[in-house]
């Protein structure tokens, strides 16, 4: 354990090695339906167990017409339990969707045939240090890890992808992510869009090559931008809609790109969820802030729209997400998602829950350091810093040793001066609650035109701060002492050491 002195480790992380994370590893790699999720099994009486093999590989994929593409990918097969765990994507290189229910045993082993080590984080989940896929846990080419959990999380969407120090960026660009669906008895209680209706979205910005190549472009700074969009792993995706209402689970598994989403037609953007399941009641937006790690549930009501009305799911340009980089790759240009058609009339009967989960708000004056918040600063010294420092593995600073069963005040604080970035802060373990935002003079007109868009009503496991921007999250520790993590989920940030250990005791 070591208390971080001012040597932040910018000599063992120099910035050439950084920023040509995985180079050496691979050179580089009309499918357009959503799949659905007919046919999953929506509930359960008693708890139930399932077993997968998660094959870490390299494959030619036909993600465009001509040429494929150069992929990396979770291959995942069901070896024991109801096909129901399991749905593939049709066509698409992106791992199937896991679906669970709270209870459930979830057994996996991962094998790692790429060419770098590697190991699967599950995010959002509530698991043990031994399962968590920490960086320091990762193996080497040609080994396994094996994990062997139970679904403690309350409902809600999220997501399993690598988490190697200094390849995580790298793999999740060439397509190694997937989501995890987890139902609880309170969810199934409500009338809510089931079967086709329910449907995942996993957004992904990617730059291609002319003969079908992924490139990976680190900017050290702002990270990966791609200039499309794929929709679970597609480009120009369609949703070819019923007059219905659908829940649509909007996943960023973008390096970097931070979306502001909107309808093209104007239609109400309902927020029903957030990275830990449901809200209190639904929340509508004039638009959606989504960085990277973060999801958002969406009420998307097309029932009273005509047969052949044709319109997209956008993100809308915004500014001042990056500050003194110049000019080149810039974090808030206008981008299209994903399209929708509306291709048949039928009868809804849905209406939208005026509550959907129970939700008590922690209080301020109940945390232990309530008064003096421990603050974690971004810096700026040649590369982001967390905390002041770089990662290191095992390394855990005085100022990160968290007491176990305790509520906690946690304060990041985003004020670089004049080269600053804005940047999703993840936290493994609990889920915890956005107590209050506020920004510093300088850069509040660029924070008012995205605040409106933060859906920080319900639980969370990542925060974007703005440029200038701070938050105070409020955290229930639980009772067991372990290892875990912070970083930043812009994952180029984080390859380059934008991540820390704290340890509960």
């Amino acid at each position: 354990m070591s208390d971080g002195s001012k040597d932040h480790g910018l000599s063992r992380r120099g910035f050439l090695k950084r920023a040509g994370i995985g180079a050496a590893a691979i050179a580089g790699g009309g499918l357009s339906a959503l799949p659905t999720l007919a046919g999953a099994q929506q509930s359960r009486r008693g708890a139930t167990s399932f077993r997968l093999n998660i094959g870490c590989e390299r494959v030619y994929w036909p993600i465009f017409a001509g040429e494929e593409t150069l992929v990396q990918r979770m291959n995942v097969q069901l070896v024991e339990g109801a096909a129901s765990h399991l749905q593939p994507i049709p066509g698409s290189h992106i791992a199937p969707t896991i679906r669970a229910a709270k209870g459930d045993m979830l057994y996996a082993r991962m094998q790692n045939d790429l060419y770098d080590p590697c190991i699967i984080h599950w995010h959002g989940m509530e698991v043990s240090e031994r399962n968590d896929g920490l960086p320091g846990q990762a193996v080497l080419p040609g080994e396994y890890y094996d994990y062997s959990y139970q679904i403690r999380n309350r409902a809600g969407t999220y997501w399993y992808h690598p988490h190697p120090d200094g390849y995580t960026g790298f793999q999740v660009y060439y397509g190694m992510a997937g989501a995890l669906i987890v139902s609880d008895p309170e969810e199934q209680a409500l009338a809510l869009p089931r079967g086709e209706f329910d449907q995942v979205v996993m957004i992904q910005d990617r730059k291609f090559d002319t003969h079908n190549q992924l490139i990976y472009g680190v900017n050290p700074f702002i990270g990966t931008l791609g200039n499309q969009a794929l929709v679970n792993g597609k480009p120009n995706a369609m949703l070819s809609a019923a007059t219905r209402i659908y829940r649509l689970r909007i996943l960023n598994g973008s390096n970097a790109r931070i979306y502001r989403l909107k309808w093209s037609n104007g239609l109400p953007m309902v927020a029903i969820g957030t990275d830990g399941g449901l809200l209190p009641q639904p929340v509508t937006k004039p638009f959606i802030m989504l960085a990277p790690g973060e999801r958002v549930e969406i009420w998307a009501d097309f029932s009273d729209l005509p047969v052949g009305e044709e319109f997209k799911l956008i993100s809308e340009a915004f500014s001042g997400a990056q500050v003194g980089f110049g000019s080149g790759q810039v974090n808030g240009t206008a981008m299209d998602i994903m399209n929708v058609r509306i291709d048949r009339q039928e009868v809804e009967t849905l209406t939208l829950p005026k509550t959907l989960a129970q939700h008590t708000r922690f209080r301020l004056e109940d945390a232990i350091n309530g008064n003096t918040p421990r603050t974690i600063p971004i810096t700026f010294d040649g590369m982001f810093l967390l905390n002041n420092r770089l990662y290191e593995l095992n390394e855990v600073a005085k100022n990160e040793i968290v007491q176990r069963n305790t509520l906690e005040c946690w304060e990041f604080t985003n004020d670089t001066g004049g080269t600053a970035t804005a940047h999703p802060i993840h936290l493994h373990g609990p889920a915890f609650q956005v107590y209050y935002r506020s920004c510093v003079k300088a850069r509040q007109p660029a924070w008012e035109n995205v605040r409106a868009g933060y859906v920080d009503e319900g639980w969370k496991d990542t925060v974007m701060l703005m440029p200038g921007e701070s938050a105070k999250i409020l955290i229930q520790f639980g009772t067991t002492p372990h290892l875990s993590l912070y970083h930043c989920h812009n994952l180029d940030h984080e390859d380059m050491g934008m991540m820390r250990h704290y340890r509960v005791v």
